[in-house]
């Protein structure tokens, strides 16, 4: 979300730029562009590798439960069913955010994950 919303500011800034002459006030939005640009080349291995995280973490869940049920445990444990339920809804998210523009931030290995059950 924070990212369309800086796309956005910088093509509004882009627009505003090239309706305007004034030689620094284009100078000064080159700059601007430029440190957007860098931070977007930063912020891309950053969000790529938390969600290879995150994808390391849902496996988890998922062993911790297999290894419950294997072992005739109740599901009752609100603890482990409050973890599955955050774990769903973070693929779900992914799952949406990676079919999206921003694919290339996320990891592909997410659209073989299936949800908990």
């Amino acid at each position: 979300m924070i990212l369309l919303i800086v796309l956005l500011a910088l093509v509004l800034l882009l627009a505003a730029l090239f309706s305007v002459t004034d030689n620094d006030l284009f100078m000064f939005g080159s700059f601007i562009v430029g440190v957007v640009f860098l931070v977007a080349l930063i912020c891309l291995p950053c969000s790529y590798y938390t969600t290879k995280g995150h994808i390391a973490e849902f496996n988890s869940v998922k062993e911790t439960l297999k290894v419950a049920r294997d072992r005739g445990e109740s599901n009752e444990n609100v603890a482990l069913q409050m973890k599955v339920i955050d774990s769903n809804k973070w693929l779900a998210s992914t799952k949406y955010w990676n079919s999206t523009i921003f694919d290339s931030f996320i990891p592909d290995e997410v659209e073989s994950l299936e949800p908990i059950r």
